[in-house]
């Protein structure tokens, strides 16, 4: 599975499986070793794809991330191995507000370090039904997430939310907007709603949709 949001990060891993994340691995394992739980990663580049801001916000006040084609370029990624049990735990997470979609890249490049692993040449994701967060007329990369050949100008997360407020709500703080994301489920809603009717279309010409139980 390809991990190119939140689900990068040891502390999300944990909070949705209830272990301790180790954190200190960059690829390895994402949650402590010898745990019920434990998530084995590997860091990996994925070509002609970057990792940018998907046309939606969460719950906790921060702008989404999405996968955008984006051919010659190449995006830092983790694969995180899940066996059957922690998929569908995933699933339980990922899927139930209709936000994403499951299935799985086909004919890709990943660099993988050399090990016992064939290279892969599909890989399980998740997709944002939203979009791309429209930025000056095209999508935005996530600036902190190491890529090379961009095709996309880059933000960080405080650009991304600064763009987002100016362009919605520019009366208000930043701080202010992002603590009513967070309080306010109406205005979330109507924030995401307003992103998604400008959002840059996803592209993804690799991408097959599965059936999930």
């Amino acid at each position: 599975m390809i991990a190119h949001g939140s689900n990068r990060a040891p502390e999300q891993l944990a909070r949705k499986y209830g272990a301790e994340p180790d954190q200190g691995l960059k690829s390895g394992s994402a949650l402590a070793p010898g745990t019920a739980d434990e998530i084995p990663v590997t860091l990996t580049r994925l070509h002609d794809y970057e990792v940018v801001y998907s046309a939606h916000m969460t719950r906790y006040g921060a702008v989404a991330a999405n996968l955008q084609h984006a051919p010659g370029a190449e995006t830092e990624v983790f694969i995180t191995w899940l066996n059957a049990t922690q998929l569908q735990r995933m699933h339980d997470t990922e899927l139930g507000g209709e936000i994403y979609r499951f299935g799985r890249l086909n004919d890709v490049q990943l660099d993988q370090p050399e090990g016992p692993i064939p290279p892969l040449r599909s890989v399980f994701v998740y997709l944002s039904r939203a979009g791309c967060l429209r930025v000056e007329d095209q999508p935005a990369g996530i600036a902190t997430i190491p890529a090379a050949r961009r095709q996309f100008p880059a933000l960080n997360q405080q650009e991304a939310l600064e763009e987002v407020r100016r362009r919605l709500y520019p009366g208000r703080e930043l701080d202010a907007f992002i603590l009513s994301v967070i309080e306010d489920p109406d205005l979330r809603r109507s924030v995401i709603e307003a992103l998604r009717s400008d959002a840059v279309a996803l592209e993804a010409p690799h991408f097959e949709l599965l059936d999930t139980p």
